[in-house]
């Protein structure tokens, strides 16, 4: 919770046993028929609400209270809790357009010397998703390198937070920025994080470069489809 509030200053070392008096209620969470879906986190614990309830748009009422204990005399007033703040929540994936950017990790890229440039009618193996970089726009600490491929054999750089989307037909593009169309290229992804570009004819040699664009269709832990676009180009063969 104290990467949400900083509880009006105060300090949680110095002032522990104050920062427990906070209570924070947060509407429609839990699938639980105990308090009617609320639940509740005290101090700056952490909240954990059920998968269902993190779909990007849902808006739950959330309030925040201080504790003052059993200080009225009237019984019935205690214990005694007053509204600090009242506002709506929304529970996003971390990978939501506003909030996520992708790119090329161009420092790898260059270190192995592989290039976004695709020759026309050759088949091309050398990018791989590993040369994925994910920025976050809310906290630096959420930025990854290596979209790696959720295998049995272990997890990547996204600890299975995002992974490619298995349903997806065709899992991945390549089109021109031109028209739009994918008149060049056919792509797939290996489960090693191979993209293959296979050439999807050999009659157009297009006169010049083709600024194009790769998009990857993915999906979050919580079942939310994510797409990732990458700048390629096709370039004329000599």
């Amino acid at each position: 919770m104290d990467q949400i509030f900083n509880f009006f200053g105060v300090n949680e070392t110095v002032n522990s046993a104050i920062l427990a008096n906070y209570e924070t209620t947060w509407a429609t969470s839990t699938s639980s028929s105990t308090n009617n879906g609320i639940i509740t986190v005290y101090g700056d614990d952490m909240l954990v609400v059920d998968k269902s309830y993190i779909d990007n748009s849902t808006k739950h009422t959330t309030t925040v209270y201080y504790n003052y204990g059993n200080i009225s005399s009237d019984p019935s007033n205690n214990p005694y809790r007053v509204t600090a703040a009242s506002f709506q929540s929304i529970y996003v994936s971390i990978y939501t357009e506003n909030a996520y950017t992708w790119s090329w990790d161009e420092d790898a890229m260059a270190d192995d010397e592989v290039s976004t440039t695709l020759i026309y009618g050759n088949t091309n193996t050398d990018l791989n998703i590993n040369y994925i970089l994910g920025t976050s726009k809310k906290d630096s600490r959420y930025n990854a390198t290596g979209l790696v491929y959720n295998t049995s054999a272990g997890t990547g750089a996204y600890e299975d937070s995002i992974e490619l989307d298995s349903t997806a037909s065709p899992q991945a593009t390549l089109t021109t920025n031109v028209n739009g169309l994918a008149e060049y290229f056919d792509v797939t992804i290996a489960n090693d994080g191979t993209i293959t570009f296979d050439p999807v004819s050999q009659d157009s040699n297009p006169m010049g470069d083709v600024p194009s664009t790769l998009t990857i269709n993915c999906v979050d832990s919580y079942g939310h489809s994510v797409v990732i676009t990458l700048p390629i180009t096709v370039t004329q063969r000599l």
